[in-house]
């Protein structure tokens, strides 16, 4: 696994004429099992020559990665999901997010769209920043875009724990009319939609690209390691409605498995981009290399 400094080249890849980059915020190692409870000892026998050495060792710890991903469309760059940031508790006062996503060719004044898979703190923490004490949205030129099934579930709910950043990062974007509340199927360009995936959270989307006749799918937190993929019943503690996300990532590989879909994993290890082919009873995960950094 390697986290691209600003010396360093983030990882692209072509899906037809979609130019997809991946920028990691951070990497965190933790036992399996304490984020998986159901990936004992029996399922990691069972998969674990499926898996990289860096998605999870031996000893049964995993790699959780911290990313977001730029998806290039039609002369439109969209930022999807914004990392943790550095004001939550649980972030890094000194992120190399921005730093990152400038030495890859993107700085934040040409995003055109950001687009939140869904408002936990992982994934909305830089849309907004503070400069001299003021809250400003971090990307200025760009349209925000948020599920309305989410907001409608959320808007009401104690901003605690996984919705502790709603507030500034959302509420307050909203509030002054910088974001939209799109339908769950959204197209943000005729290349790039939103897909319902609901479960993880009530309005979880995953990001859906479709273009030359290829296809891709940004997971989100529809699967949060790889071995959901290779065991799509195994829930984590953060989910919302274990049963609905345990659906929509049955959906979700479903549809990869019979559009040849390159699947990329929000918080996957390397290899965070996979295609998945039927194998026996199960399914087979096999890399896809990057075509190199973005240009």
């Amino acid at each position: 696994m390697s986290l691209a400094g600003p010396e360093g080249a983030a990882p692209s890849w072509l899906v037809g004429e979609v130019r997809v980059t991946r920028i990691e915020e951070a990497a965190h190692r933790l036992p399996i099992d304490q984020f998986i409870p159901s990936a004992d000892a029996e399922q990691l026998r069972r998969h674990r020559q499926r898996l990289s050495a860096a998605q999870v060792d031996d000893d049964g710890t995993m790699t959780l990665v911290i990313s977001a991903f730029i998806v290039e469309s039609r002369g439109r760059r969209l930022l999807v999901d914004t990392c943790v940031g550095p004001e939550h508790e649980h972030g890094d006062p000194r992120s190399p997010f921005l730093d990152r996503l400038a030495a890859a060719g993107f700085p934040p004044a040409s995003i055109d769209a950001v687009v939140c898979t869904h408002l936990h703190f992982d994934h909305i923490g830089w849309n907004t920043v503070l400069v001299d004490g003021a809250r400003q949205p971090a990307f200025e030129r760009a349209g925000y875009f948020f599920c309305q099934d989410e907001w409608d579930a959320l808007r009401d709910a104690e901003r605690v724990g996984l919705l502790s950043s709603v507030g500034p990062n959302v509420e307050w974007l909203l509030d002054r009319g910088r974001a939209s509340l799109v339908p769950a199927a959204y197209r943000l360009t005729d290349e790039v939609s939103l897909l319902p995936t609901f479960g993880h959270s009530p309005g979880h989307v995953a990001i859906l690209v479709q273009s030359g006749g290829q296809q891709a799918v940004i997971t989100g937190d529809a699967a949060h390691h790889p071995i959901q993929l290779l065991a799509p019943e195994l829930t984590t503690v953060a989910d919302f409605n274990p049963d609905g996300a345990v659906s929509s990532r049955l959906a979700l590989i479903d549809r990869a498995i019979n559009t040849d879909a390159v699947v990329f994993g929000t918080h996957f290890a390397d290899p965070c981009a996979v295609r998945l082919e039927g194998h026996g009873s199960g399914v087979a995960l096999n890399a896809v290399e990057s075509t190199g950094a973005a240009p």
